[in-house]
């Protein structure tokens, strides 16, 4: 059995662990009793969503429409010129 400390600050409350059994037990703040509480629990080896890649515009081409990806395109060069247009004003 393994049992999480129970903390003083506790907005939030993460920690890894490594069990030695199938059975996890954790206290939660006074404050939490009676409330919906997420509990979430998996494999770090099976995270997939924080692995960070440098995909560009071109690794999706021929996943969307042409009118799709070129109002992306459009609202892409609307934003970099309006934030061009805010540091030129600040310079």
């Amino acid at each position: 059995m393994l049992f999480l400390p129970l903390t003083k600050d506790h907005f939030m409350i993460r920690t890894i662990i490594t069990p030695e059994t199938q059975t996890v037990f954790f206290n939660i703040p006074k404050d939490y009793v009676g409330k919906e509480l997420e509990v979430i629990a998996f494999a770090r080896d099976e995270e997939t969503h924080n692995e960070k890649t440098n995909l560009t515009m071109t690794d999706f081409w021929g996943s969307l429409s042409d009118d799709t990806a070129d109002d992306l395109n459009n609202q892409l060069q609307s934003s970099r010129n309006d934030w061009e247009q805010r540091l030129n004003k600040q310079i």
